[in-house]
């Protein structure tokens, strides 16, 4: 069991301050994976015996509209290569290239930035194997950094918390910075089964509770130079893409709902006839008996039905639902403007707008994308400084990482634009700043031209 728990700054301190941190978010977390994944229920209203006759109505009901404005974020979103501060002009760092790729960099970073637009904060690790560097993602329902207020690159302490089934016991890891020095420690608590809930997991809360213990001292990493191997990313405002908007994507759903048991009730389509007497009159063979206009009156194409005078058939009037879909594709217009999401990325009504009216629908969506790399950009050249260091090979000149256009543009555009600065801008700038080329490509165009000439060299002058 932890000793001192109860002293602040202590390692059992931190741990447990953050465990619990991490435990009060589960709420959170889950109703966001649940919006994400496309699995949240539906409200409907209804009483307790109502649910289970609504239940396939409600599954039918799911528009997973999260998923898109997340897909909008992070398909513009993506790390293409890196620059030193040091290098000459705009060069590509080609050590961070390789680096990276050992690292398998692409992977990481996908799914840290997949993180941060979903639940608003990412997290990676830079470790060190077999004496070579190492990158990995880890979840935000399994780990959390702490940082001073406003300053979220400062982080001073993190945990990670898994499960051990080899082991049968929960394990706890705390990275720290003490003083300049940086160390890692693990703690574990035997379980015959786990007990820290699964991914996407709808509970209360979780706390990490008694029964943890220190497997090891205090492992120092030399290499990490006083900083944090673990490294967070983060939004603005430490929220999703879509969490500011759940309460418009359950209104779209509950509308859907709506829609959908309207319209099937309205397939069975209440019927009744009218002025019908109950008993057989006098003079029939049956006279005072019950009639039984289950018989009288079948149901089939070639029926024909004789009725009585006087009797009339009554059947329920429709419902307009065309108003109910108006409101819906209202609802979905609503959360394009305020989630600064194109419409035409969460549905068809603007696939046949014009270019000029597409590229200003573009625009939110394009400053949202670039201030989210404008604060990705110092924690994953962090990131990639402390994989220079576990590597064995420290660097010092700072790495910044190179973003592919938030703003796509077709290649005839960017051509006709190229053609008119053509006059005015070098060549090397139309590449980058026209064509949008990454300096490791432009350093390949640049090599593929002079195999060219080499290849085909022009002729000798007369």
């Amino acid at each position: 069991m932890f000793a001192s728990v109860t002293t602040p700054g202590s390692d059992e301190w931190v741990a447990t301050r953050l465990a619990t941190k991490l435990g009060a978010d589960y709420p959170r977390l889950a109703l966001l994976a649940e919006h994400q994944a496309g699995t949240v229920s539906v409200p409907d209203g209804g009483n307790g015996s109502m649910r289970d006759s609504y239940a396939r109505f409600l599954n039918l009901a799911r528009l997973n509209l999260a998923q898109l404005l997340v897909a909008a974020v992070t398909d513009r979103w993506r790390p293409v290569g890196f620059t030193s501060a040091t290098a000459t002009g705009l060069a590509s760092d080609r050590e961070a290239a390789h680096l990276y790729r050992r690292i398998h960099g692409k992977a990481v970073s996908r799914d840290v930035l997949h993180d941060v637009a979903v639940y608003g904060r990412g997290i990676a690790l830079a470790g060190r194997f077999a004496g070579r560097a190492t990158a990995r993602r880890l979840s935000p329902w399994r780990a959390l950094v702490d940082a001073p207020d406003g300053e979220p690159w400062n982080a001073t302490s993190a945990i990670a918390i898994s499960w051990l089934p080899e082991e049968g016991a929960d394990q706890l890891t705390l990275w720290r910075v003490v003083d300049g020095r940086v160390y890692s420690r693990r703690a574990r608590r035997a379980s015959k089964v786990s007990t820290i809930p699964d991914e996407g997991t709808r509970l209360a809360s979780w706390y990490p509770g008694m029964g943890w213990g220190w497997i090891e001292e205090a492992q120092l990493i030399p290499w990490a130079a006083g900083r944090l191997p673990v490294v967070p990313v983060g939004s603005e405002d430490g929220k999703g893409q879509f969490e500011p908007h759940l309460d418009s994507l359950d209104r779209i759903n509950h509308q859907i709902f709506q829609r959908i048991t309207i319209t099937v009730m309205q397939a069975f389509r209440q019927r009744a006839i009218k002025g019908l007497p109950k008993f057989y009159p006098e003079g029939h063979p049956q006279a005072g008996q019950e009639i039984d206009y289950g018989s009288v009156f079948e149901a089939g194409p070639a029926a024909l039905w004789q009725l009585p005078l006087g009797a009339e058939i009554w059947e329920s009037a429709v419902t307009d639902i065309g108003p109910l879909r108006l409101a819906i594709a209202d609802d979905v217009k609503h959360l394009s403007a305020v989630s600064r999401t194109p419409s035409y990325m969460l549905g068809s009504d603007g696939a046949n707008n014009s270019a000029e009216s597409a590229s200003l629908a573009r625009e939110g969506l394009v400053f949202k994308v670039e201030d989210l790399q404008a604060r990705a950009d110092e924690p994953l050249g962090l990131l990639m400084e402390m994989c220079f260091a576990a590597d064995g090979q420290p660097r010092t000149d700072g790495i910044a990482i190179v973003w592919a256009p938030a703003d796509r543009s077709s290649i005839a555009e960017r051509s006709q634009a190229a053609s008119q600065a053509s006059t005015t801008l070098p060549r090397r700038s139309i590449w980058r700043l026209v064509f949008r080329f990454t300096p490791e490509e432009i350093e390949q165009i640049e090599q593929d031209e002079r195999d060219e000439r080499l290849l085909d060299p022009e002729p000798a002058a007369a």
